[in-house]
């Protein structure tokens, strides 16, 4: 925040009168994320007054990247956040189907509620990049990340297409960081928890997984991270959790349980919790080179899709 030398000559020599009686406003101390009162997120670019009205509001980045302009009464500072969690995919990008139409940008969603109830009842701060079913370009993702600094960045997501369809163990993957020591400890404290607890339902039968699940990495060609939510958050402690096959009709069935659904979410939080509180180290690391890693890129997020934002 910055003082003119104005807000200390004013009192002085006029001391019945205000910075605000003037219809002055010399120095503003601005956020750099909001959430609305409708709970959608916001990255601000700038205060602004008018001079006329007396109006003060925000200059911001809206998910899909748009520039707008909000009251700032009408919105919450948001700061100082453990934990920030990112509802994979949203609005017309559905993620993964499971057989009986169930959409995984919903089961993320509704995951990453209880994650947040769950977070809450252990008093660890945290924040849901979207409460509702709208787009969010992956930048602007990293951007409010980058932006909140939070100790652990966790996005959640639910499989598709498996290497292997009878596998006797759960096909749990999570990813972190290229080179970040912490994010592969946070990633294998929570396949830990997340991997015994799946392990428990043995009425699944054949399990959908990768060619090596586990903790692992992926790059692309030119060597940096594939997933641009990690891609793009150096910086920020951050990883991506594909906890099971949604593809997988069986397995659709166990991840949809409501009851499932909240122990699920008290398994991430376990997880979570040690990160931040203990120096333990997990399990399911993969043992791989910089180049069995590598895929290609893609920029679907950047140029293709399409993304409407959400009212604000």
């Amino acid at each position: 925040m910055s003082i003119s030398f104005f807000s200390f000559v004013l009192p002085i020599f006029f001391p019945f009168y205000t910075i605000e009686d003037t219809g002055l406003i010399f120095f503003k101390e601005t956020p750099n994320i909001v959430e609305t009162k409708g709970g959608i997120v916001l990255y601000v670019d700038d205060y602004d007054y008018d001079w006329k009205t007396k109006n003060e509001s925000y200059k911001v980045v809206t998910p899909c990247g748009n520039k707008d302009v909000i009251n700032i009464n009408n919105v919450n500072a948001i700061s100082d956040i453990d934990v920030l969690i990112d509802p994979g995919h949203g609005g017309g990008n559905h993620g993964t189907i499971s057989n009986t139409g169930i959409l995984e940008k919903n089961l993320n969603l509704s995951l990453a509620k209880l994650l947040s109830k769950e977070l809450d009842s252990r008093e660890i701060s945290n924040l849901l990049l979207r409460k509702d079913d709208h787009n969010q370009r992956i930048w602007w993702r990293a951007k409010v990340a980058k932006a909140l600094s939070p100790k652990l960045l966790i996005s959640l997501h639910h499989n598709d297409g498996p290497n292997k369809k009878n596998s006797p163990i759960p096909g749990t993957d999570v990813y972190y960081q290229f080179e970040s020591t912490e994010g592969q400890r946070a990633a294998s404290l929570i396949y830990k928890e997340v991997f015994s607890l799946l392990s428990n339902f043995d009425s699944v039968g054949n399990w959908w997984s990768s060619k090596k699940p586990g903790v692992k990495y992926i790059l692309t060609s030119e060597g940096d991270d594939f997933f641009g939510i990690l891609r793009n958050t150096k910086g920020v402690t951050s990883l991506l959790l594909e906890s099971a096959y949604l593809a997988n009709p069986k397995e659709a069935v166990l991840l949809t349980d409501e009851g499932f659904k909240v122990k699920h979410a008290k398994a991430i939080a376990n997880g979570i919790e040690n990160f931040l509180y203990t120096n333990e180290s997990g399990s399911g690391f993969i043992k791989q080179t910089k180049g069995q890693a590598k895929r290609k890129r893609t920029y679907l997020d950047y140029f293709i899709t399409p993304c409407t934002d959400p009212r604000i």
